[in-house]
Parts: C-alpha cells; structure tokens; sequence
C-alpha cells in the first residue's frame, strides 16, 4: 500500500521500504482465517479484514476505509489513521 504513487507526497520509496523493513521485523504474522468471513460490510471485499481482526485478538483496527469505519462491532474499534494518532498523542 505504502508503495502506491498517491503517497508520495508523504513519504519517498526509500522512507517507505524502511518502514515497511521496520513492521516486518516487529510484526506479528497471522494466517488467514481457514472459514469464509461472515458478511458484516458494506463492502464484502472488506470482510476479511473483519475476519482477521478477530482471529488476531486485536482491539483496533486502522483504516482510512470508510465501509470499515461505520461499523459497530463488539470487541473491535475501527480507526481512521488520523483518529488512531490523536487518541494515542493524548494519551
């Protein structure tokens, strides 16, 4: 995602593959989930993220994905990026 020319305005290539380089290192990695997701939004492409949160256990989910962002779901918040920051900046 980071790679994609729409943010290059914020980052270069070469900022972006150390950063992608630095996730890999601490990033935990979860297979995806064996079952079809159940169909929680609008979008049923974005289903699996769903699905994967919760195989994860995470408690947010970040994502400046607006199908993703209107859902109510119990056990998981979803985040704009800019929403995650500020709550974590006020902490």
């Amino acid at each position: 995602m980071l790679l994609r020319n729409k943010f290059r305005r914020y980052l270069g290539v070469d900022q972006c593959q150390r950063y992608i380089s630095d996730i890999e290192t601490l990033a935990e990695v979860i297979d995806d989930p064996l079952s079809a997701p159940l169909r929680v939004t609008r979008d049923p492409k974005d289903d699996f993220l769903i699905a994967l949160a919760y195989k994860a256990s995470v408690e947010i989910l970040i994502s400046g994905d607006k199908d993703l962002q209107v859902l109510k779901l119990n056990n998981l918040l979803v985040q704009s990026p800019k929403e995650f920051l500020s709550a974590v900046n006020s902490s």
